[in-house]
């Protein structure tokens, strides 16, 4: 196992643009120049960015992501996460592979990371749930195993919890992934 952070910072690009578009590249999305969070929203994509989710929230969503590393002179670099395994982590950045230990891979990220998601209909960021994103919910929910009279707001805790994810009822992207997820969406997953 190759356990250089060094090498990895070396390969890695500092443009973000080009490392949104090579994550597109996983999702079968190809796009273009100028900013890839409005290209990829033609194809009802949608980017997500953590800042210091780390690896728990990565280990929830299991999908390909962009890691933001920290060069020594605090330059950002950016790198694919392919693979995640109990100790090691899998990147590429063009066409070379990385495989670090999870403690290498620590030495130049700081849990920054960020991805893409199949938005629903009627999703709006930060707005309340319309009558689309609700309908598509409630399907959703019930196909987890979370149907009953009990109020929207409720059941999405509820599927939280089971999730393993911070309970509140508000069904953000990282609920809304996640029952991507459990519905059986067809989204790139980590191996």
């Amino acid at each position: 196992m190759a356990t250089d952070p060094q090498a990895l910072l070396r390969a890695a690009g500092s443009d973000p643009e080009r490392a949104w578009r090579e994550l597109a590249l996983r999702w079968n999305v190809a796009i273009g120049e100028g900013p890839a969070c409005v290209a990829a929203a033609q194809a009802q994509l949608a980017c997500y960015r953590s800042a210091g989710g780390g690896l728990a929230a990565l280990r929830q969503l299991a999908r390909p992501a962009l890691l933001t590393l920290q060069a020594a002179d605090g330059t950002p670099r950016y790198a694919l996460l392919t693979g995640l395994g109990a100790g090691d982590a899998t990147l590429a950045v063009g066409r070379q592979s990385f495989v670090l230990s999870l403690s290498a891979l620590a030495q130049v990220w700081r849990g920054d990371f960020a991805t893409f998601w199949h938005v629903p209909p009627g999703w709006h960021d930060g707005a309340a749930p319309g009558p689309a994103l609700r309908d598509w919910i409630e399907a959703r929910l019930r196909s987890a195993g979370q149907a009953g009279p009990a109020p929207l707001r409720d059941r999405v805790w509820a599927f939280q919890l089971a999730q393993g994810l911070r309970p509140d009822g508000i069904p953000g992207p990282i609920t809304l992934m996640r029952l991507n997820r459990v519905a059986g969406v067809a989204e790139p997953r980590l191996p």
